[in-house]
């Protein structure tokens, strides 16, 4: 017998959705896809569905209340502890690339580049972190946040080289 979780991953790959309401389960299928064996395992493992379910749920609502967001006064937040590090070490080596993370892709197939493009740019508008930077106000340091950009990936097509020039000229484009 598969386990809960095996079955969840199922009905998620088939599209199917379930859900307690009212202490009831509910689901929704696409057509032809909720099967009369799955309907069956579904209904004489109802109790451990909707067991499973409300735990889930639970978890999720304990999670939330940990996670407070931080006021936004129009004042730049202050760091968190973490970051505080991260400002002293900045500050005793003058300017540090430690924490940076330079790497390099190699894509194979067909690059569908504006797709490439709207994720990152999703990525960045969706997490502040990779928008901030440090500065300070009246000696103490504070978060400044931007706005989300847009990012310009470059391109260079180096098709037209022999594989030892595009070697050497990708080698350049990545000094």
């Amino acid at each position: 017998m598969k386990t809960i979780k095996q079955l969840f991953f199922e009905l998620r790959s088939l599209g199917i959705k379930l859900w307690v309401e009212e202490d009831r389960l509910k689901y929704s299928a696409p057509k032809g896809k909720l099967t009369s064996m799955l309907r069956s395992e579904l209904v004489d493992r109802k109790a451990e569905i909707l067991s499973f379910l409300r735990q889930v749920k639970q978890a999720t609502n304990t999670i939330e209340t940990f996670i407070e967001p931080i006021e936004r006064n129009g004042n730049p937040p202050p760091l968190s502890y973490a970051q505080q590090r991260l400002w002293f070490i900045e500050k005793m080596a003058l300017s540090s690339n430690a924490y940076n993370m330079p790497l390099t892709l190699h894509l194979v197939g067909k690059l569908d580049y504006v797709a490439l493009q709207k994720s990152l740019n999703q990525i960045i508008a969706r997490h502040e972190t990779l928008r901030t930077t440090f500065s300070e106000i009246n000696g103490t340091p504070v978060q400044i946040i931007q706005p989300p950009f847009e990012l310009e990936l470059p391109r260079k097509d180096l098709s037209g080289l022999t594989p030892s020039e595009a070697t050497t000229k990708l080698q350049q484009l990545l000094q």
